[in-house]
């Protein structure tokens, strides 16, 4: 049962550092590489790295956000207020949900791999939206 759930976290572990080529980089992300590359697959340190890649993306959602906001005019810009409250409502309810399929997060048998997948989708989901709010402003830039 150990081995099947070693090799099972193994590939959930695979599945997750996997990304394409074709996925535009960002400098969080060339950051984010280089630091997972230096934890020597210590879950330790890859835990150390999502935190602080969660903090980092963070602050950019705030930049990205206040930047966009002020391209905006004032109707569009209490939409946005509006839009981001609900995804940040989505983002700790979405947060509450998925924390089930990480039982062992709090520690236990694959404990700190638990720790890991658990932060590791948070800052999916933080990146993302910085990622939607860049587009926004590009489309701003190159309206049609």
């Amino acid at each position: 049962m150990k081995v099947w759930m070693f090799a099972l976290a193994i590939g959930l572990f695979a599945t997750f550092c996997v990304r394409a080529d074709d996925k535009p980089r960002y400098p969080i992300d060339v950051w984010y590489d280089k630091a997972m590359d230096q934890t020597n697959g210590s879950t330790y340190a890859m835990i150390d790295v999502e935190g602080k890649a969660y903090e980092k993306w963070d602050a950019e959602l705030n930049v990205v956000y206040q930047h966009l906001l002020h391209k905006l005019n004032a109707q569009d810009q209490v939409k946005l207020q509006e839009a981001e409250r609900s995804w940040i409502a989505w983002r700790d309810s979405e947060s509450a949900f998925s924390n089930q399929f990480w039982p062992n997060a709090s520690g236990g048998q694959m404990g700190t791999l638990d720790r890991w997948a658990a932060i590791h989708e948070k800052v999916g989901t933080i990146r993302g939206r910085v990622i939607q709010l860049m587009g926004y402003e590009e489309d701003l830039a190159h309206p049609p």
